[in-house]
Parts: structure tokens; C-alpha cells; sequence
């Protein structure tokens, strides 16, 4: 990412290949916290908890991220569930689909790449 941005690769026409590619960040984030529930033990309870808690924060919406993550009022069974099935089911799908979707906006879009003209020459396909 720090590639892209110094090469400024965020800029028009690339604008969608950059937000699948911060999508895909907080997919990854998103995987950690979630992985980081799934021991529970004393660790992975109070990363749910100061992680819930953080949620709740939210203006607006924040009581209800916070009890739609715990699965109800304190941390328990429902909590290590929704962790279990967002990081095992929910987040590789997403993330499948938007890996795809980079990829195709990344050819569709192409790339920044050296600012020789002499180098940006095509080597062929990417698919077969």
C-alpha cells in the first residue's frame, strides 16, 4: 500500500483498485480480532470485551454493534459463536470476493508503474 500511495496509483482511474485494496486491510483486521476471541481464555476474553466495548463507543450505533457482537448483553457462549462464524465463514467469503474484484480492477485499470513509457509495455496475458 505504501507503494501505491507514494506512486499516487489512488488517483483516477485506479480509485476502485485502491478502496478493494482497503477493504481487503480491514478484512484482515478483522480477521485478527476475531481470531484473537477464539482461544478463550483469559486473553482472547478480555480482547472481546475491550474490542466489544470499543464498539459500543459508535455514535448512534454503537449499543446496538455492541450487543450485535456480543450476541446479548455480557460476554459469553453467543460471543465465542459470532466469532467463531464471522471468522471462520463469513470473513474467508468475503474476503474471496473482494481478492477476486481487486484483481479484476487491477487488470481492468492497470497498474503505476515506472514513469519510462519504454517500460510499461504489456508481456502478455494474465489469464489463459
Amino acid at each position: 500500500m505504501a507503494r501505491v500511495f507514494i506512486w499516487a496509483a489512488y488517483k483516477k482511474p485506479r480509485e476502485l483498485t485502491w478502496l478493494l485494496g482497503v477493504v481487503l486491510l480491514l478484512l484482515g483486521a478483522a480477521f485478527i480480532f476475531t481470531g484473537a476471541i477464539l482461544p478463550w481464555d483469559a486473553m482472547g476474553y478480555w480482547a472481546g470485551e475491550v474490542g466489544t466495548s470499543m464498539a459500543g463507543t459508535v455514535p448512534a450505533i454503537g449499543t446496538f454493534l455492541k450487543l450485535l457482537m456480543r450476541g446479548g448483553d455480557a460476554m459469553g457462549q453467543m460471543t465465542l459463536s459470532r466469532a467463531f462464524v464471522v471468522h471462520v465463514a463469513i470473513l474467508p467469503a468475503l474476503t474471496v470476493f473482494f481478492i477476486a474484484a481487486h484483481l479484476v480492477a487491477f487488470r481492468q485499470f492497470g497498474s503505476v508503474g515506472p514513469w519510462n513509457p519504454k517500460k510499461l509495455e504489456k508481456t502478455g496475458r494474465f489469464l489463459a
